[in-house]
C-alpha cells in the first residue's frame, strides 16, 4: 500500500503492507509529518520556528519537546563540524528569493544557531536576532518520527519517503531507485539496488 500528500515541501510517500489497519498507521504517521511541519517550518509564519526568528531576541519562547530536540541536535552539530554546519543562514535564503520574506533583513545583523539559547528545557531565547531555516533536519526528523508511529501500530515493513530523505524499516528486502545523476530526468535501471534493513 503506497499513500503520498504533499507535505515539507516536496511529496511524502509512505508505503506498507496492505490493509485496512495500514490505513489507519499510515495517516497517523502523515498527522506526525504534519506537527513536525506546523512546528518548524520556515513558510509558515506562525510556526514556532518563525516565532524563534522573528522574537527569541526580544523575550523568551516557549517551545515544543520535539522542536527543542532538534535545535539541541543542531546545536550538537555545529559543535562537532567545528562551525561547518550551522542552520542559522536563513536570512542569506531569504536574500537569494529561495524562502520567503517573514522578518526584516534591513539594519539587521543575524546570529547563528550558537546565539541560541536553552534557558528551560523547552525555553529558548538569542541574543542577537535570529533567522533560522531548519530545512532537511527537520525533514529527516519528520521521517523518523513517521516510521516511530507506523512501528509502534504494528506496521512489520515499510518505507517513508520525503523527497529523498528516506527511511525503509523491517526485514522484508525493498527496491529503491536512485537516479543516475548524468540523466536527472529520469531513473536508470543500472542503478537500481535491493535493500534488505532490519528494525533496531
Amino acid at each position: 500500500m503506497i499513500r503520498c500528500k504533499p507535505l515539507l515541501g516536496t511529496f511524502v510517500e509512505i508505503s506498507t503492507e496492505d490493509g485496512a489497519h495500514s490505513i489507519h498507521a499510515i495517516e497517523m504517521a502523515f498527522t506526525a509529518i504534519e506537527q513536525v511541519q506546523s512546528l518548524m517550518g520556515f513558510h509558515d509564519p506562525e510556526s514556532e520556528l518563525s516565532q524563534i526568528n522573528a522574537r527569541s531576541h526580544l523575550e523568551p519562547i516557549r517551545i515544543h519537546s520535539w522542536t527543542a530536540e532538534v535545535l539541541a541536535i543542531a546545536k550538537e552539530i555545529h559543535i562537532e563540524s567545528q562551525g561547518i554546519f550551522n542552520c542559522g543562514v536563513g536570512h542569506h535564503l531569504v536574500q537569494a528569493g529561495l524562502l520567503p520574506k517573514h522578518v526584516s533583513l534591513i539594519d539587521q545583523s543575524f546570529g547563528g544557531i550558537e546565539g541560541l539559547l536553552f534557558i528551560g528545557s523547552n525555553l529558548v531565547q538569542s541574543k542577537p536576532p535570529l533567522c533560522l531555516d531548519l530545512g532537511g533536519i527537520a525533514k529527516g526528523y519528520a521521517v523518523d518520527k513517521a516510521v516511530e508511529v507506523l512501528l509502534a501500530n504494528d506496521i512489520p515493513f515499510g518505507s517513508v519517503n520525503a523527497g529523498g530523505d528516506m527511511r525503509l524499516f523491517g526485514d522484508e528486502a525493498q527496491d529503491i531507485q536512485v537516479r543516475n545523476p548524468s540523466k536527472p530526468s529520469g531513473v536508470n535501471s543500472d542503478w537500481q539496488y535491493e535493500v534488505r534493513c532490519y528494525c533496531d
